[in-house]
């Protein structure tokens, strides 16, 4: 597989999912402190006293409770002042409440107002067009192997080909950079690739991927060359792939067998006495 390939189209398919389904997008921000079920509310607030909640942190954000959305303009540490009454909504299926807090409602609405970001394999310094993804190879490292050691091998019964399959454990390291000129869209977008990494677990099964992981920085090698108004993040995929090979020997095909018998005898010579 040429995996930068692979990689290209799974980061175009996942930003056009994400872009369709913001309540996708919801979740890329998520964390416990955003679930929980109310202790009371009523007019103006709903309260929940198992949190502890930075003051004000939610302002501007929205709270969702009985398939109803109401917006925040505060919070307490316990307590979420709201416009609207949410005890008039009804919680049929004990979902609970959530909270969408304001990077995720930044980044349904920079996918909805912007074009996606360019993906595709770079290999220059720095790209001339952003917002983009770059996706480059670090570097292929082959797992340990013994020569002689055969995969699988087999015979064509038609024609006596025998085929055997050599195989290698590959462990590629690939390295996406997130250019944008929007410092938060630089870090909505980074946010966005792991939880999209996190949702395609399954799909890397399916291209024989293994032993994948990933790892995130700040520091980009081309960091000391950018201009002020570009932002980078790196996120680095690392995965194991399976890399088979076929060699075809081609013997001579035994249709039958048969016996030829060469009878020969050996000519008996007396030797002369020597005088």
């Amino acid at each position: 597989m040429i995996a930068e390939l692979v990689i290209e189209h799974w980061l175009r398919y996942g930003l056009g999912v994400y872009k369709a389904n913001p309540l996708l997008t919801e979740l890329v921000f998520m964390d416990s402190s955003h679930h929980g079920f109310p202790g009371d509310m009523g007019e103006g607030f709903l309260q929940d006293d198992t949190k502890r909640w930075l003051p004000n942190e939610f302002t501007g954000a929205q709270l969702r409770y009985g398939s109803l959305l109401y917006a925040i303009t505060g919070n307490t540490g316990n307590r979420l002042l709201l416009q609207g009454d949410p005890s008039l909504a009804h919680d049929l299926d004990s979902l609970g409440y959530s909270i969408i807090p304001v990077p995720a409602l930044d980044l349904i609405a920079y996918f909805a107002q912007h074009d996606l970001p360019i993906v595709g394999a770079k290999y220059g310094q720095v790209p001339t067009i952003v917002p983009c993804f770059t996706i480059s190879l670090d570097n292929d490292n082959e797992a340990q192997f013994f020569i002689g050691g055969v995969d699988d091998e087999y015979v064509v019964t038609a024609t006596g080909a025998e085929h055997v399959f050599n195989r290698a454990d590959v462990t590629g390291t690939y390295h996406i950079g997130i250019w944008t000129n929007n410092r938060l869209a630089c870090l909505w977008l980074y946010s966005w690739l792991v939880n999209w990494y996190t949702a395609s677990w399954d799909q890397f099964g399916s291209w024989g991927l293994h032993d994948v992981a990933m790892s995130g920085t700040d520091l980009h090698p081309a960091t000391p060359f950018l201009p002020e108004q570009v932002f980078v993040r790196q996120f680095t995929l690392t995965a194991a792939r399976w890399e088979r090979a076929v060699t075809i020997y081609a013997p001579e095909y035994v249709s039958d067998l048969s016996v030829a018998v060469h009878m020969a005898y050996a000519q008996l010579r007396t030797p002369t006495p020597k005088r």
